[in-house]
């Protein structure tokens, strides 16, 4: 069974369905609504443990209900949480998610700063036992101590690199081996806005293997192998 730590966000997403996002605003009436875990690498802990392997999440939560909701439904999905910090006096993430017929969406975040950032609590001895780390960008300091880390071991490294503002990207793409960006990420790194220059451009910077999402059109991937 691998071993995949994954560091970053964990939510409690609020998804409303509507026939569209209103524009100007206005009232209007949900088809649909549920709530789900969500969060970049909480989502990536998920689907390692879907597919058999051991999904280790490892990030911070508050110590609200949402928290323990956020903790419940992963541990129901077989992700080890020991990684977890539940911070006293801060707010959980539970964003609120519109997404239309087509499958856009509308998020309505609500990011707390009470959310100490500090990631001395992670057990870094525990990288021995893993065989690969996914990181995201929605928590700089703990992925650069796990990526830098990581990267003394010579474990694999993927990162998601969307779009988070400030210096997360330059920070953390060159710790990972694997970087998928956002279009938004890989329009913020390369200052190109044509993905295929862009992707060479970053694959220029980084000498990784590097990709964007692009939606219904896809992913575009870039290597050494072209």
């Amino acid at each position: 069974m691998k071993s995949i730590v994954c560091v970053g966000v964990a939510t409690l997403d609020r998804v409303y369905r509507v026939e569209a996002i209103p524009s100007p605003p206005a009232k209007i009436r949900a088809i649909d609504y549920l709530e789900v875990g969500g969060g970049l690498a909480a989502n990536a802990a998920v689907t390692v443990a879907r597919l058999g392997g051991l999904g280790c999440y490892w990030g911070r939560v508050g110590a609200d209900p949402v928290g323990d909701t956020i903790l419940a439904q992963l541990a129901a999905e077989g992700v080890d949480v020991a990684g977890v910090r539940q911070v006293a006096g801060a707010r959980s993430l539970a964003p609120a998610v519109l997404v239309d017929a087509t499958g856009e969406r509308l998020i309505v975040a609500n990011p707390d700063p009470r959310l100490d950032p500090d990631p001395a609590f992670l057990d870094l001895a525990a990288l021995r036992r893993a065989d690969a780390v996914m990181a995201d960008v929605r928590w700089v300091e703990g992925a650069e101590r796990v990526l830098q880390e990581a990267h003394r071991l010579g474990l694999p490294v993927v990162l998601d690199a969307e779009a988070p503002g400030g210096d997360a990207l330059d920070r953390l793409c060159p710790l990972s081996g694997h970087v998928i960006f956002s279009i938004d990420g890989l329009r913020a790194f390369a200052a190109e806005d044509d993905m295929d220059r862009a992707l060479v451009t970053a694959h220029a910077r980084l000498g990784a293997v590097v990709g964007v999402t692009l939606g219904a059109d896809g992913v575009r991937l870039r290597s050494a192998a072209g």
